[in-house]
């Protein structure tokens, strides 16, 4: 899974396995959580 300008990012208030994708699209900013 790969998208274009997106971060990777591994949440610390969650467990190691929830990691939340932050992607930035025309000003505006979606946090997708995946389990």
């Amino acid at each position: 899974m790969a998208l274009s300008g997106a971060q990777f990012c591994s949440s610390r208030s969650a467990p190691p396995s929830h990691k939340q994708i932050k992607m930035e699209t025309g000003g505006s900013t979606f946090i997708f959580e995946l389990i």
